[in-house]
């Protein structure tokens, strides 16, 4: 692993949280803590340890692609059941971000 692929994902990781917390916290009314925690725990997942297997496997860019958002939707709705919101609400609001 270089420190370019690091840099990269740091970028990846920041750029997710643009876009992902505002969706958390006007359709959860999650602490913004919480709304960070989500991809903070499902995003270095995604790209240190499905993002490998799946290139060391053969997969395809969108097959990883489907792996790794079905991942990152279950996981957060899961987190955000875990901090109280609905399982409805959950998945929905994971799906939207």
């Amino acid at each position: 692993m270089t420190t370019a692929y690091v840099e990269t994902w740091l970028l990846a990781l920041a750029i997710t949280q643009i876009a992902e917390v505002p969706v958390y916290l006007a359709l959860t009314r999650v602490r913004v803590g919480r709304a960070l925690s989500l991809s903070f725990v499902t995003h270095p997942v995604v790209w240190f340890v499905i993002a490998p297997l799946c290139t060391s496997t053969g997969m395809t860019n969108w097959q990883m692609f489907v792996l790794a958002e079905l991942f990152a939707w279950i996981a957060e709705a899961a987190l955000l059941r875990s901090y109280g919101v609905r399982w409805r609400l959950a998945l929905l609001a994971s799906l939207v971000a």
